[in-house]
């Protein structure tokens, strides 16, 4: 359904990450959230693109999401969220260029109805770590909150989508087009 990729600097070298990955635990497919147990991040020269390492992570007990932002919301018996966490440390030179950690997963599922082919399409979830020439620690940003699950139709969507930074460093925001990520012929 979804997910996020954080950092955190923690000494030298050496970062904190969290993969938070969403799935739909009533109409995902048992079999790919069973072989999700592991996550496998791939870190690459931020400049060049060029592959360097990747590191494999055995995903925390799901957590049910049941939080809903909304009054006017029952949610339906068909519906149904959990949360997946992978936190690993690592040290990591990220050298005169940076880094990009990675991680891609292919397919979502078909229930999905504001996608044209979700079966077909992947995510990618991504982080960069600058160089230290340009910052000598870094964490990146958190989100304040998880978008909600469910939204009510003919109502305006009020969503505090702020995030704060440990370093203190200013935030901007830009809305794109997500990236798309795996496709069924390269899962990973």
């Amino acid at each position: 359904m979804g997910g996020d990729l954080t950092y955190r600097y923690i000494t030298d070298d050496s970062f904190e990450f969290t993969l938070a990955f969403y799935v739909d635990c009533v109409n995902g497919n048992p079999g790919a959230i069973a072989s999700d147990k592991f996550a496998i991040l791939g870190f690459f020269n931020a400049k060049t693109k060029k592959y360097i390492d990747k590191f494999e992570v055995e995903r925390n007990d799901p957590v049910r999401v049941s939080k809903l932002n909304y009054a006017c919301v029952t949610p339906p018996s068909n519906a149904c969220v959990d949360r997946y966490e992978y936190v690993f440390s690592k040290k990591v030179d990220v050298g005169k260029d940076g880094i990009i950690v990675s991680f891609q997963r292919c397919c979502r599922n078909h229930t999905i109805t504001n996608l044209v082919n979700p079966g077909g399409t992947g995510m990618t979830l991504l982080a960069t770590i600058p160089p230290k020439t340009l910052v000598s620690v870094n964490s990146n940003p958190v989100f304040k909150d998880s978008p909600p699950n469910f939204l009510c139709n003919d109502a305006p969507l009020v969503f505090d989508h702020s995030a704060t930074d440990l370093d203190g460093d200013s935030l901007v925001y830009d809305l794109y087009l997500p990236f798309e990520g795996a496709d069924p012929n390269a899962s990973r």
